[in-house]
């Protein structure tokens, strides 16, 4: 990286002795012999950083209106942007002085990326933000950037050298260089709003966070939320297609957000009322307190539903009529019904099961939605990993005072019908839709947290089977369990991971992650009697639901194994 420094060196020697440490030699590690704390040791280390950006900028904004032969080219402030970012990726303070420059480095994935970057002839393509968790520092805008950067400045430096250069070609770099300009100041505020954020007090940077929850919960921002969306629905045509629903969706959330928000969180922290904004603030949020707080509150509000999640009770009017009359002990002549949204085909999430379910009148319905992408393992308040504690401690809350309680799931709602299925009661079923029970089987279109790594689906995998193959423990199920299949390989291959569904299949000489035979002269067929049962279907692909949908069968399929009063009806 040393010669990617050079002409910001050596214009600035003295200021910059701080950058060649971090970008040459590695973050140098905290000495436990130092008189200051290691605390204190990271935050003069960004202190110094930020002046660095300071006085770059500066500079910056003072020379570039110069003629265009003497213009000062970008680099140095985008060297500073990004001496910042890697500061505050080391702002882990638990990390401070236990590791090393070489640990810091496998920290730092853009210490190696940031050239290849500026060597990247296209900029980064659009994706639909599904989630806050993994906004880096280093946004695909600085990316973007970065390229641009490197490509006007061969570009300045080949037109300066050329006597045959026009007006025309020095205007339209001239306004190339405007552009770049103010792409460069965003990125420049945003490293500074973000450098100071983390050098805020302790108490001040949990004062923000706990104004975020309060914010995002408030009346007024919810309000506000369900008009954009359904400004949003208004705008759909019949033929757009799901992803294109989807980017309206995150449109309008990106929209309401920032203009609902962005005075209180982004302008008074210094960050740009923006949707780079917004990302720079989460991560800076993160950055700061070691916590995904910042993006589990935007997660509660980031989806398709109306209402906040993660959990949208349906309201029933009878129901709130008896437990105003009688108190919470009327539910117990209710069914409560739960349930989980599935990842969605762009990872927006939407309530489900909500139109099939409908017309029962002695029906309670919740939608349980996973916002954080984690197939139900992560707290949504915190947004910290806990293997499904918060959910279940919730839902043991949630179905206590209801006479019967049902699950009902599809893909990665099925996969936490199945955990979570204890909380069903005896005379209640669980009812899962190609459910992934072992996420390793899958590929790469189900991965949209990086940091959902094997050991989280690992315990998922452990967690679901002691679900229904441990008998007489808390975590096991009284209900009766209906697993629903397709011909896709993976989801049959799930059924394997369920000894009572291989045993079952076995003992009638089948396979139980064959599919249903091509040429039946039957759409489904149905194995086990013994408190789990497979139906395999005659549909292809994952979209289970959406399959039987269109063969007619869904509502029947679903309302019988669900609410039925017979076994196995």
């Amino acid at each position: 990286m040393r010669h990617y420094y050079n002409n910001f060196i050596l214009n600035n020697t003295t200021l910059l002795c701080t950058v060649l440490i971090v970008t040459v030699n590695g973050f140098t590690p905290y000495d436990a012999s130092s008189p200051i704390s290691a605390h204190q040791y990271q935050q003069q280390h960004v202190r110094e950083l930020l002046q660095v950006l300071d006085s770059s900028v500066h500079v910056f904004i003072n020379d570039h209106h110069s003629e265009l032969d003497e213009i000062i080219k970008p680099q140095p402030v985008l060297d500073a942007c990004f001496a910042v970012c890697c500061a505050l990726e080391l702002t882990d303070n638990d990390s401070i002085g236990k590791s090393g420059a070489s640990e810091a480095h496998v920290k730092l994935p853009y210490l190696s990326r940031l050239e290849e970057q500026q060597e990247e002839a296209e900029l980064t393509p659009n994706v639909i933000l599904t989630h806050f968790f993994e906004v880096p520092l280093w946004d695909a805008e600085f990316q973007s950037l970065a390229s641009s950067v490197r490509k006007l400045t061969t570009s300045i430096a080949s037109t300066t050298t050329t006597a045959t250069t026009t007006f025309t070609d020095q205007a339209g770099y001239r306004d190339d260089v405007e552009k770049m300009s103010e792409r460069l100041m965003r990125a420049s505020d945003i490293m500074a709003a973000s450098a100071k954020f983390v050098l805020l007090p302790s108490t001040a940077k949990t004062a923000a966070l706990d104004a975020l929850d309060m914010a995002v919960a408030h009346g007024g921002f919810l309000k506000a939320r369900t008009m954009a969306l359904s400004l949003s629905q208004q705008q759909q045509r019949n033929e757009d297609t799901i992803t294109e629903k989807d980017e309206r969706v995150v449109e309008a959330l990106y929209e309401c957000v920032v203009q609902q928000l962005g005075p209180q969180f982004l302008t008074s922290y210094g960050f740009p009322c923006s949707n780079l904004g917004l990302r720079g603030f989460v991560a800076a949020a993160r950055a700061a307190t070691n916590t995904q707080r910042a993006a589990s509150a935007l997660g509660r509000i980031w989806h398709a539903a109306n209402e906040a999640g993660p959990l949208i009770v349906v309201p029933n009017l009878a129901a709130a009529a008896c437990v105003k009359a009688n108190g919470m002990q009327s539910l117990e002549d209710y069914t409560l019904v739960v349930a989980f949204s599935a990842l969605g085909w762009n990872g927006i999430v939407r309530k489900e099961w909500g139109g099939t379910l409908c017309d029962s009148p002695n029906v309670v319905v919740v939608h349980a939605l996973d916002s954080c992408k984690s197939w139900f393992t992560t707290n949504p308040v915190t947004g910290a990993a806990d293997n499904g504690s918060w959910w279940d401690a919730t839902l043991a809350n949630l179905v206590a005072p209801f006479g019967r309680v049902c699950i009902v799931g599809e893909s990665m709602g099925g996969t936490a019908a199945l955990r979570f299925a204890r909380h069903a009661s005896k005379s209640g079923t669980v009812v899962a839709l190609v459910p992934q029970i072992n996420l390793q089987d899958f590929g790469s279109a189900f991965n949209v947290r990086n940091d959902f790594g094997q050991d989280d689906k690992d315990r998922l995998l452990a967690s679901i089977q002691q679900s229904f193959e441990t008998a007489d423990s808390d975590s096991s199920t009284r209900a009766r369990v209906v697993i629903h299949v397709g011909r896709n390989p993976d989801d049959l291959r799930q059924l394997l991971y369920i000894e009572n569904s291989v045993r079952e299949h076995s003992a009638l000489g089948l396979q139980a992650d064959a599919p249903l035979p091509r040429y039946s002269s039957h759409s489904s067929h149905a194995v086990g009697n013994n408190g789990v049962r497979v139906v395999k279907h005659d549909v292809e692909g994952h979209a289970m639901g959406a399959g039987l949908k269109l063969k007619g069968t869904l509502r029947d399929v679903i309302l019988s194994d669900l609410l039925g009063s017979d076994s196995w009806q």
